[in-house]
């Protein structure tokens, strides 16, 4: 009985306390556990060092009366963030410190930019699974620890930084609740400047870059564009996109222009779209493109605007591409073609012609089920016809034909003197009602032949 009173004091003591603060351990690999000897002296330390995240551990227990063998399996992982050091003009050292208590394997990672509000956004949703890695100074994830256990102290030196500007981080943990779904815990946020730079002339300058890769997804009215700004020395950029009919119009943008409020458009000839505003440091960006004209080629390149020590525009070079010409109109075919029966085998044939798509499948149904193949069609695609032994059978000749083409296949272990039917079928992708990318089907007529004996 006093024992069990002893452990209710100690756990209502330890949930009055609010918790126990973090501080920043020296760099070990040792776990902190609850069940250190009491006896042992608290180290002495300088007024200038911080208590370790052991140590307060362990006076925490001497303040709330410590019990051997009490488990905190209830208790969420701690995490605090410390104020960053080491500041430079391009770079920081982050610090933090994280408690997984009884929890194992957590994910440590530190969330930082100059964008407090994306900072804040990134750390609250981040799953280790679908967080990619980027290079937008704006806010991004850098890993300290994949497989994370007892008590850790982390600290992190940070770089390609924007100069003089202030960053927001916070350090945070990923684990597995006793439900088996991921949460995450964060400390507080944390901000530091990156140093000024003092007595720049401008020799020294470093102009922003941009690069713009090759355009995907190209079809008859839409591209896809990808790419990366560094802003060196330039702050406040503004990247964007010129593209249009007219080379001469594309390329003289950097040669007569320095804004982006100060290029032109001009119909069909040239066009702009920005991509974002106000950067410094790095920025990947996507940007897709609609409205394009079909079968035409146009002019592209990617600039971006800057201010600083020095103000003014860059540009990548003028590339182009085409969209697609292809007229959609015409749908492919298919055409059943004759068969031959030697006994239990027969070789049937067929063709088919994708017109103006390309990628299409080929393939043969044939069966004993007549309502089955002629139903195919319905499926709207090769991978969902179900084939069911004697009555349906489906069997491609082309998983990748462009243009037109004749097949011819030979089939065997047929049933003896019993009826069959087969047809030549293609699919293809197009859009639907709504505009988006889906398979289709078309076939030709069902054909009817007997094996033999």
């Amino acid at each position: 009985m006093p024992l069990a009173i002893a452990v209710i004091g100690f756990l209502v003591l330890l949930g009055l306390s609010g918790g126990i603060e973090g501080g920043l351990a020296p760099q070990s690999n040792a776990s902190t556990t609850v069940e250190r000897e009491v006896s042992r002296s608290t180290p002495a330390r300088s007024n200038n060092e911080r208590t370790s995240l052991s140590d307060r551990f362990d006076n925490q227990f001497r303040r709330s009366g410590e019990v051997q063998g009490v488990s905190l399996d209830t208790r969420l992982p701690s995490v605090e963030t410390l104020a960053a050091r080491n500041l430079e003009s391009t770079s920081a050292t982050v610090r933090g410190s994280a408690m997984l208590r009884t929890y194992k394997d957590g994910v440590v990672f530190v969330v930082y930019g100059y964008n407090e509000g994306r900072v804040e956004l990134l750390a609250k949703n981040y799953r280790s699974t679908n967080v990619a890695p980027t290079t937008d100074d704006r806010a991004q994830v850098l890993i300290l620890d994949r497989r994370a256990n007892g008590s850790e102290a982390y600290e992190r030196r940070v770089s390609n930084l924007a100069k003089d500007t202030q960053y927001y981080f916070k350090i945070c943990t990923e684990y597995q609740t006793l439900a088996g779904t991921k949460a995450v815990t964060c400390g507080s946020t944390k901000t530091f400047v990156t140093n000024p730079t003092f007595s720049v002339s401008n020799d020294s300058f470093r102009t922003p870059r941009i690069s713009l890769r090759a355009p995907l997804n190209i079809t008859d009215s839409e591209a896809s564009f990808s790419g990366q700004v560094t802003m060196n020395d330039g702050v406040d950029g503004i990247p964007f996109l010129v593209y249009g009919e007219s080379e001469s119009l594309v390329r003289a943008v950097s040669e007569n222009n320095r804004t982006f409020s100060s290029v032109r458009e001009d119909d069909e000839e040239l066009q702009k779209v920005r991509i974002a505003t106000g950067l410094r440091g790095q920025y990947e960006f996507t940007l897709p493109l609609d409205g394009l004209d079909n079968g035409q080629q146009y002019f592209y390149r990617a600039c971006v605007e800057y201010d600083g020590e020095r103000d003014g525009l860059v540009c990548d070079s003028v590339r182009n591409f085409v969209t697609d010409g292809r007229d959609r109109s015409n749908k492919p075919t298919a055409t059943t073609g004759t068969v031959t029966v030697s006994g239990t085998r027969a070789t049937i044939t067929g063709s088919a012609d994708m017109e103006d798509f390309f990628d299409g499948v080929a393939f043969f149904v044939y069966g004993t089920d007549r309502a089955g193949i002629e139903g195919v069609v319905e499926r709207g695609s090769f991978a969902r016809i179900s084939q069911s032994i004697d009555r349906l059978q489906r069997v491609s000749v082309d998983d990748d034909l462009d243009g037109r083409d004749s097949f011819t296949r030979t089939i065997s272990d047929l049933l003896p003197g019993t009826t069959y039917h087969y047809r030549m079928c293609v699919q293809y992708e197009d859009q639907d009602d709504r505009g988006r990318d889906t398979f289709f089907l078309r076939c030709g007529t069902t054909q009817t032949f007997t094996s033999g004996q």
